[in-house]
């Protein structure tokens, strides 16, 4: 089974807040988003404000948390760079309706760690920290303005089902079609999930 181990206690960084400046009520800090320990699975979900192809499934990233969420699956939006204020997340989250948490990554700590690429993109992992996941939401896009009118293909669904089953997940990587995420600027070497025997 391919997985990528995370230790947990390296993913235990708070975000440091801004001064004078009190987080939206639906933004969390980094610590609480990576209690891994906590819940049976948690679900990282890149996402830009701006990206339209990331919008394009928040319908189908709400049903997802709605029908996962009240099976103990802890969702968490990971907006990545800088350049993402906590205004900006507000107002994302009021037009597209997200009722799950928001972490701000501007230190890329999440990218670098969980190899992410674009968004939107997923990211599953257990209680153990492991990660069983990376990749896209479902089939719909299958490259830049091509798509289909509906996924044949639920990735993460899958994805979900199986981690909760206790059974291995079938692709533990897919390419997601998206926004390209920023680079961390000390990287890993490889952000492919490692192979084990």
């Amino acid at each position: 089974m391919k997985t990528l181990p995370i230790l947990a206690a390296c993913l235990l960084v708070a975000m440091p807040a801004m001064a004078g400046e009190a987080p939206a009520p639906d933004i969390v800090p980094m610590a609480e988003a990576t209690q891994w320990a906590e819940r049976p699975v948690t679900v990282l979900v890149f996402l830009f404000p701006d990206c339209p192809v990331a919008n394009r499934f928040a319908p189908e990233i709400n049903a997802i948390y709605d029908d996962y969420g009240e099976k103990g699956v802890a969702f968490y939006r990971v907006y990545a760079g800088t350049h993402i204020s906590a205004e900006a997340v507000e107002t994302h989250t009021r037009e597209y309706s997200h009722q799950f948490p928001a972490v701000l990554d501007p230190d890329l700590d999440l990218v670098r760690l969980t190899g992410a690429r674009v968004t939107p993109e997923a990211v599953v992992i257990d209680a153990e920290g492991e990660q069983h996941y990376r990749g896209r939401i479902n089939n719909r896009y299958v490259d830049f303005g091509q798509y289909r009118p509906e996924a044949t293909v639920h990735d993460l669904r899958d994805a979900l089902d199986a981690v909760l089953a206790g059974e291995p997940v079938a692709e533990p990587v897919t390419k997601a079609v998206g926004c390209f995420l920023p680079v961390p600027p000390e990287a890993e070497p490889s952000r492919e999930t490692k192979e084990e025997d």
